[in-house]
């Protein structure tokens, strides 16, 4: 999955305040589901490699930067930079971690979710002109929350229904 884009260029300050904390979370995450972590080590492939019942799982740090408190309802996707598309090529099956700023929320994205279809123009202010990103609808991507060291799944909830139920109501009569 080769695009022909240039990508955005790397922001090394953002990385230094990010990429630390986020694989941090990450690791408390994974061993608390059971793996053991394998590797952490930046080698631009997954950033991190761990066993769990004897299969090797590859995950991909990412932090929202403008994500604060809760996940703003008008934020319909998660956007992943396009160029992660590597990570796919290299790894059968990779798993994607978006952070909150703070990383005490994210959202679990498969990789086999991240598909060409989904890769699209994004707009912003941090993000160059012309770059592509992968667009995942929250409502298929897991939530999970960090509360007072443990991390657990972030139950969605269907909007309220609008629309009012009436019943009538038929009095019984002794013919009946």
């Amino acid at each position: 999955m080769e695009t022909d884009k240039d990508w955005a260029k790397f922001d090394k300050d953002r990385y230094n305040k990010y990429d630390g904390k986020a694989k941090d979370a990450l690791v408390s995450y994974l061993e608390q589901e059971g793996h053991t972590i394998k590797r952490i080590k930046e080698t631009y492939v997954a950033d991190v490699v761990s066993v769990k019942d004897k299969e090797t799982f590859y995950s991909e740090a990412e932090v929202k930067a403008p994500w604060e408190g809760e996940w703003p309802s008008e934020w319909k996707d998660l956007r992943i930079p396009g160029r992660k598309a590597r990570l796919l090529q290299k790894h059968a099956t990779i798993t994607f971690f978006v952070f909150r700023s703070d990383c005490q929320e994210c959202w679990i994205v498969k990789g086999e979710q991240l598909t060409l279809d989904s890769l699209k123009e994004a707009y912003g202010a941090k993000i160059s002109k012309g770059e592509l990103f992968f667009h995942i609808p929250v409502k298929d991507a897991k939530l999970i929350k960090l509360d007072k060291g443990r991390w657990s799944e972030v139950k969605k909830t269907k909007p309220a229904s609008t629309t009012k139920k009436t019943s009538s109501t038929k009095k019984k009569t002794s013919k009946e």
